[in-house]
């Protein structure tokens, strides 16, 4: 580890890693995760109760199965 103390020691002071950049960084991690997982959530959400009735309607309409609904 001493040998990456020294190579940062020819940067600048200004061009090395801040504590400004790692938490900044830290903070898009956890927007891009959140947000991830909103989309995910409300994807499955529609998907459960707006297209899978939509495939189950089809399925009994195209087979010689009643309808066990009607």
């Amino acid at each position: 580890m001493a040998g990456e103390a020294s190579m940062l020691k020819f940067l600048k002071p200004k061009s090395r890693l801040q504590p400004v950049d790692v938490q900044a960084a830290a903070f898009w991690g956890v927007a891009a995760v959140s947000g991830a997982l909103y989309l995910i959530q409300v994807f499955s959400f529609s998907f459960v109760h707006f297209v899978l009735p939509l495939i189950h309607d089809l399925l009994y309409l195209c087979s010689s199965f009643p309808h066990p609904l009607l």
